[in-house]
């Protein structure tokens, strides 16, 4: 996951999204798209901002998480508007992870890191692992009790669309995922070696490869497939 803003709009042929209504329930909230490098520049989010890496795998309750967004912010109280000088200026806080929880299909995270409203959207970062397992959409908590909320990655539709985007028949490798994870070859669970990868990869597929080297790995490619680097440079053999 990449943030966007105004420097790399959104590619709005991309988009898929789910939202049923205010009030409809927690866990099937949520948006894909891709964005377009900087238009001044040619920059592009990855490389500028970084990227956080997917799970479906979740923390142990009460282990930290972390909330960076763009709220509304009006604490303390400025003078215009009611707003202060940090409204909707990037911030984060950290806060304990209470649990994930589901009703039919939909599945959310419910967490006590601090958010305001415009949080919506938000990565729920994992925060010693620096990993990313759903989305900030509900507001809940007070300063007496409560939580906040958002969609987890194992909710379906979001897990479908994230791991289709590029197309289907993608398979994904990462070296560096820090989870330990059941690999299966998904955005969520990645194979760790090319090796794995091309044996997965359907003809006409696509390997996509998280950046890094993956220079101790022999194998031969013996149908047509693609091969794409699409956050960062990778470097296969010495």
């Amino acid at each position: 996951m990449a943030d966007a803003d105004d420097q790399y709009p959104i590619d709005t042929n991309s988009v898929e999204w789910n939202f049923d209504g205010e009030g409809q329930g927690y866990g099937k909230d949520w948006a894909v798209f891709s964005i377009f490098p900087n238009a001044n520049n040619e920059d592009v989010a990855h490389v500028t901002r970084g990227f956080f890496r997917v799970t479906r795998e979740k923390p142990s309750t009460n282990a930290t998480i972390r909330i960076t967004g763009f709220g509304a912010d009006d604490d303390p109280t400025g003078s215009t508007g009611g707003r202060n000088q940090r409204n909707k200026t990037e911030q984060t806080d950290t806060g304990p992870y209470k649990g994930e929880s589901s009703s039919g299909d939909n599945i959310w995270h419910t967490h006590r890191a601090d958010t305001m409203g415009a949080s919506s959207g938000s990565p729920i970062i994992w925060n010693t692992q620096n990993v990313v397992i759903g989305i900030h959409t509900n507001a809940g908590c007070t300063s007496t009790g409560g939580t906040n909320a958002g969609t987890s990655f194992e909710h379906d539709p979001l897990e479908t669309a994230l791991d289709d985007f590029p197309g289907s028949n993608t398979v994904y490798v990462d070296r560096g995922m820090p989870v330990l994870v059941t690999e299966n070859g998904t955005v969520f669970r990645p194979y760790n070696t090319v090796v794995e990868g091309v044996s997965a990869v359907p003809n006409n597929g696509r390997l996509s490869l998280v950046e890094g080297y993956y220079n101790d790995e022999i194998f031969t490619i013996d149908r047509p497939m693609f091969l794409v680097a699409p956050v960062g440079s990778v470097t296969i053999g010495n």
